[in-house]
């Protein structure tokens, strides 16, 4: 139900004119637009989604890493255009997640699984051979990776 207010009362910023009734201006609370994240579990939602988007963005990356090597050194431009445009929604979209999430995490993250998933994806796409101490290092990084997301305390601002 609608707040009522004299004329004479300061109008909250909030707050918006809807007329006049009998003499009294009637004033009613702006109501914020609602969104999945004024769910009660709005932590739980927000998490899924950011970590979603994250995903995303490590995916584009990877994508575009793959079609730069594909590009023979700039030399066949149109893998080299494909890139820059992966690369770009890439950024868009760490950004956004940038906004919500602590940046060392994200970029921990961001960099570790990026690597982990580069490498995968040489070793089928390209038949790049890796040694043990690659793997070795690779599997440092998981656990790097995996130590930080699931201990760390610095997940969201």
């Amino acid at each position: 139900m609608p707040r009522v207010r004299s004329n004479l009362s300061r109008p909250n910023p909030r707050e918006q004119e809807t007329g006049f009734r009998e003499g009294l201006r009637v004033r009613t609370q702006r109501r914020k637009p609602s969104s999945v994240l004024d769910s009660p579990f709005s932590q739980e939602v927000s998490q899924v989604h950011y970590y979603s988007f994250l995903a995303a963005a490590i995916v584009n990356e990877v994508v575009a890493t793959m079609l730069l090597k594909l590009s023979d050194g700039l030399t066949k431009w149109w893998w080299a255009v494909a890139s820059v445009f992966f690369y770009a929604i890439a950024g868009v979209l760490l950004s956004f997640v940038l906004k919500y999430m602590a940046v060392g995490l994200v970029y921990a993250v961001w960099a570790g699984v990026g690597i982990t998933l580069v490498c995968i994806a040489s070793v089928v796409f390209l038949g790049q051979r890796f040694d043990a101490a690659a793997l070795g290092g690779v599997a440092l990084i998981i656990a790097g990776v995996l130590l930080i997301t699931l201990k760390s305390g610095v997940t969201f601002q």
